[in-house]
Order: structure tokens, then C-alpha cells, then sequence
């Protein structure tokens, strides 16, 4: 209940404010708020001794993100990348990087979006259904690179095709 209820201030909080909650998910032992709610990342050390999920509400895959090639591979070290990551991100979409209408890139939603479909798969990554995160690396190793290409692509327009290609 108490994790329930921190997640929820942190949640509402992110929502009403549009602030983007980066956290460290801790090294070793649970996962403990703020870095279990669900408007934020949570980000673990890449081979670290990070803190690893199932979070105790309903079992949700931790960390989201992980870092690798940082000093002694704690997550206090790996948090600030992913913060400046989104950082990037949110100037490039304000700016228009993507086109006229990409400026709800700087929405936080899409920030995480970005930042978890850009990132690398280890090789040992695997996901356990109904999770889509690996249970120790989340979406992967944060590549910047990658969800800033995902944003400069562009909105794209919704398609429609009455034929399905084989």
C-alpha cells in the first residue's frame, strides 16, 4: 500500500506537470519508488549490481533502462544519462526536429516511448510473457542515437491498405 501510494503521488504529480521522473532502481535488494511508478524510468546499471523487479504492485519488469560503461556500474551513475538523454529529446521535439508537428515529442510519454524502443538488446536479452521487458536490462542499453532517429523520422500518417501483402 505504501508503494501503492508513492507511485500514485509521483504519477499524478508526472501527469499534471508533464515531469518526466528518472530514477535509479537501486543496487541490489527491491525496487523501491520512485522508480516503480509508472510515469517514470526507472534505470538500472548494464551488468551492474542493480536492484532487478518484479515490482510489488502487479509485477511489472524493472529497471526500464539500463546504462552501460559507467564507474562501478551503480545506478546513481547511470541515472543522469537517461536524464539527459530525455533532456535531448525534448529540445529536439520543441524544436521541430521531426517536422512541424513533432513538438509532442516533448510530452513525457513519448520521451519514455523513445527512449525504450531506441534502446539495444543485449545479446542475452529476453523478454518473459506477458512482460515486454527483460526482468535485468528492461528495454535494453539507452541509445540516444536511435530515439533521436525515431523522432527525426517524423509524425507519420495513419495507413490503410485493403490488400495484406504475403
Amino acid at each position: 500500500n505504501e508503494e501503492q501510494a508513492v507511485n500514485s503521488a509521483y504519477d499524478n504529480y508526472a501527469a499534471q506537470y508533464n515531469t518526466l521522473f528518472v530514477s535509479g532502481i537501486g543496487n541490489g535488494g527491491p525496487v523501491n519508488p520512485p522508480a516503480t511508478c509508472y510515469n517514470g524510468i526507472g534505470v538500472g546499471a548494464y551488468l551492474g549490481g542493480s536492484s532487478v523487479g518484479p515490482t510489488l504492485d502487479n509485477g511489472r519488469a524493472k529497471p526500464d533502462i539500463t546504462i552501460g560503461g559507467v564507474p562501478a556500474n551503480l545506478t546513481s551513475f547511470s541515472t543522469p544519462f537517461v536524464s539527459g538523454a530525455a533532456a535531448v529529446l525534448i529540445q529536439a521535439g520543441l524544436r521541430g526536429d521531426g517536422g512541424g508537428d513533432t513538438n509532442s515529442a516533448a510530452d513525457i510519454r513519448m520521451v519514455k516511448a523513445l527512449l525504450l524502443n531506441g534502446a539495444i538488446k543485449p545479446e542475452d536479452w529476453a523478454n518473459n510473457p506477458p512482460s515486454p521487458l527483460d526482468p535485468r536490462y528492461g528495454a535494453g542499453v539507452l541509445n540516444v542515437f536511435n530515439s533521436y532517429e525515431e523522432l527525426a523520422g517524423g509524425k507519420h500518417g495513419q495507413v490503410v491498405s485493403s490488400t495484406v501483402s504475403t
